[in-house]
């Protein structure tokens, strides 16, 4: 009986091939991960202002000028708020309101707190308008559309000259005018006018606004 041959059939190279492809491509991607997914989310390092302020409608110009207000405490809001005074005219000229007027009153804001601690004013009311001006702050930029818009932020400006006027007419009577002025400053904002069309007034109460703090805060 003829013997009959078997030959073992040798086994395919191709998974081999893709197996070692998979790896190389794993790998690949692994150590590219970071690249992709800057790539495929600009928007994650705009920070949560400017998100908001495509979401609100709001222009690119508008976003520039929103800071990290709400992120500065203690004494030092007086010297930021000095400082986003004079940094952001030039743009608070050319009609950027909304960011502006929110940051200026969260600096305000914090920049009232530090004075009323500063002079030990034992005031829970004076506590209570101070805090409240934050919350407008945040209303005037979320609520650009609404009807109050107005009106919210010129009760937040006679809210924190109340504030300033109480803690001058017990701690800095030599400051009696300049309050005034800021007072006077706060008035002038037209409640039947829009703020875009306001920019003078706007950047005259936080100027006035900014070098009373200032001065109390050198004085004290």
């Amino acid at each position: 009986m003829a013997e009959i041959k078997v030959e073992k059939r040798r086994k395919p190279a191709w998974p081999w091939i893709i197996g070692a492809l998979a790896i190389i491509l794993a790998a690949f991607l692994l150590l590219n991960r970071d690249n992709f997914e800057e790539t495929e989310n600009p928007v994650a390092s705009t920070g949560t202002n400017q998100q908001e302020g495509v979401a609100g409608g709001k222009s690119d110009s508008d976003n520039e000028i929103s800071t990290s207000a709400s992120e500065i405490t203690g004494s030092d809001c007086i010297q930021k708020f000095s400082s986003f005074v004079q940094n952001n005219k030039e743009k608070a000229m050319e009609g950027v309101h909304h960011s502006y007027t929110h940051d200026g009153l969260k600096y305000l804001s914090c920049s009232l707190e530090s004075l009323i601690d500063q002079n030990n004013v034992q005031n829970a009311e004076l506590y209570k308008k101070q805090s409240q001006l934050s919350q407008t702050a945040e209303a005037v930029q979320k609520n650009v559309d609404s009807d109050d818009h107005i009106n919210k932020i010129k009760d937040a400006f006679k809210e924190s000259v109340d504030i300033l006027e109480t803690i001058q007419k017990e701690n800095y009577p030599e400051l009696k005018v300049k309050v005034a002025e800021v007072r006077k400053a706060a008035s002038s904002l037209e409640t039947k006018t829009s703020t875009l069309e306001q920019k003078d007034e706007l950047a005259r109460f936080f100027e006035k606004a900014s070098e009373v703090v200032t001065e109390m805060n050198t004085k004290g």
